[in-house]
């Protein structure tokens, strides 16, 4: 089941880039940033209220100064990482642009060995991610 929610999400993110460039053609990163966190914001305040788990979460979150940590490390990772893609989106193109930011799994793999001593691959995951960063060597390459 991972597998096939990871490759959902990896065709709505091709989706959202294609969507994100017409955007980004006519509408500055900081705006566009913006709207879609005001929106975002808005969808998934609905959505936690709905589910009725944000009471325990922040219990969670508050009970614990790692998580809270790691918490706020990761918000701002995500502003600061979409911010950077819309305007890699917005300098470059999106196709180009994705297919370079597609990369990041190799800063999971690193992060998570560099900061917890975690290995989570094995052999074979190890060599895709080496054809991942092959592939983004000749993108570069080849549009400088």
């Amino acid at each position: 089941m991972w597998f096939w929610l990871a490759l959902c999400a990896a065709v709505i993110w091709g989706f959202e880039y294609v969507f994100a460039e017409k955007v980004l053609d006519k509408v500055s990163v900081s705006s566009y940033v913006f709207l879609q966190f005001v929106f975002g914001f808005l969808l998934v305040a609905g959505w936690v209220l709905a589910k009725g788990h944000l009471g325990q979460d922040l219990k969670t979150i508050i009970s614990s100064r790692q998580i809270l940590i790691f918490l706020a490390i990761n918000i701002i990772c995500f502003l600061i990482g979409e911010a950077l893609i819309a305007a890699s989106v917005q300098n470059k193109n999106a196709a180009v642009a994705g297919l370079v930011e597609i990369s990041y799994p190799f800063f999971i793999v690193l992060f998570t060995w560099v900061i917890f001593r975690e290995v989570s691959i094995n052999l074979f995951t190890f060599f895709g991610g080496l054809l991942i960063l092959s592939g983004v060597s000749v993108i570069y390459f080849s549009n400088r």
